[in-house]
């Protein structure tokens, strides 16, 4: 967009503010947006487009300052459903005069757009979504078709000092480096195309299983904006045809990811016991004091040392992956809810250590998936029992019927 606002003429930058208490969430995750964007940098340069990173205690006040001083026609932002993101985006606004726009390259059918209100469910926003959803998946023309062989290219770019922004803002919170997993588009789009040629069309009868690599391992990709789900989507769709949205890959990078912005944009406490459902936070509070058979401190999850060898399996996955298997993550949750003193602090010990430790922590999809498991988000009253009250239970029994329980241990 921002391109096209430009006419490919005139000087067009792309910017990457940092901030004290930037919100990269780990020490590994913050090593994996400056790969990201070190590789960003390269490809700019190749395009004759300047890139820069600027630091200061605030990310709004850096960029306006240097929409100032550059004199910028026009800033474009990414749209971010989360507070933080809004609040950056609305104070970046408030402090210039200059035009601010806000684009939704998150989603393929813009979150404001779809809903004016947090959707009930999967079903309920999958029929907005369809309706516009020819509008919306259009391929996105090449970079290079906006940029006009008139415009005046900065020959004299200066390189950014890397070494120096990560002394200064790398945290130091212990969360070890991933292995198996190389930051930056050009891998990201190398993943897709894998996951396309040979695991699509087994995705929805095995995505289930933690044992088969099924699932499509764009997660963090998708997160940290190295490839769109624009992309990922028409790749899919290209190979689907007309098939419908509902199950598979399309509904899940499509409705559910749309599903988990929706949430958090309307949905204040989208982190938080305040952010369930009224009928999941009535029926946790009538079982606030049922007899918990094990329960657990925050660092005896965090360094798996429950009773249970699955869990414990789960979590170590999580500290060495940088990622769970989406059916153990919400088996993982479950539990946590079950061994901890309530609701309350079973979601913040979920948020702490998928925010810590997944490489897409702080993102709508882990706060969602948090939600659905402790407080029944986006899902319904199920047989009521003890703790869980009317929250879907799950256990390991029901694992054993769906995969090889004990296969998975071993790998963790």
């Amino acid at each position: 967009y921002a391109l096209e606002l430009s006419g490919g003429i005139d000087e067009i930058e792309i910017v990457f503010a940092f901030s004290h208490g930037f919100p990269a969430c780990s020490s590994r995750g913050f090593d994996f947006i400056i790969a990201g964007l070190r590789e960003t940098e390269v490809h700019a340069e190749a395009l004759g487009i300047k890139f820069s990173v600027l630091t200061g205690p605030c990310a709004h006040t850096s960029v306006a300052d240097y929409a100032h001083a550059i004199n910028a026609a026009a800033v474009v932002c990414d749209f971010n459903p989360m507070r933080e993101g809004l609040e950056e985006n609305l104070k970046l606004a408030n402090a210039l005069s200059k035009r601010v726009v806000e684009v939704d390259s998150r989603n393929i059918a813009p979150c404001r757009f779809i809903s004016d209100k947090q959707e009930y469910g999967a079903f309920t926003i999958r029929k907005k979504i369809e309706k516009v959803l020819p509008l919306f998946l259009t391929p996105i023309p090449p970079v290079r078709d906006f940029l006009k062989s008139t415009r005046t290219v900065d020959t004299g770019i200066k390189p950014v000092d890397w070494d120096k922004i990560i002394k200064e803002y790398r945290p130091s919170n212990g969360s070890s480096a991933v292995e198996g997993f190389v930051s930056g588009s050009r891998r990201g789009l190398e993943i897709l195309d894998e996951f396309i040629s040979e695991r699509l069309f087994s995705y929805a009868d095995s995505r289930n299983d933690p044992n088969l690599n099924a699932q499509s391992g764009l997660s963090p990709y998708l997160h940290f904006g190295q490839i769109s789900a624009q992309s990922a989507a028409l790749a899919a769709a290209r190979s689907f045809g007309d098939a419908p949205l509902k199950g598979g890959f399309l509904d899940e990078i499509i409705v559910r990811r749309e599903l988990s912005d929706n949430y958090c944009l309307y949905n204040k406490d989208y982190d938080s016991f305040s952010g369930f459902p009224a009928w999941a936070k009535q029926s946790l509070e009538i079982h606030r004091y049922d007899r918990r058979e094990f329960i657990y401190s925050l660092n005896q999850f965090e360094n798996a040392e429950t009773h249970d060898e699955l869990w414990n399996a789960a979590q170590r996955q999580l500290l060495r992956q940088g990622s769970m298997h989406g059916y153990m993550r919400m088996y993982w949750a479950k539990k946590i809810l079950e061994w901890s003193p309530d609701a309350e602090s079973a979601m913040r010990t979920a948020v702490i250590l998928n925010d810590r430790w997944s490489l897409d922590g702080h993102d709508t999809n882990g706060y969602a998936g948090c939600a659905w498991a402790i407080g029944g988000l986006h899902d319904r009253a199920w047989s009521e029992r003890s703790v869980y009250g009317k929250v879907r239970y799950m256990n390991e029994r029901g694992c054993r019927r769906k995969f090889d329980v004990d296969q998975y241990i071993s790998r963790f």
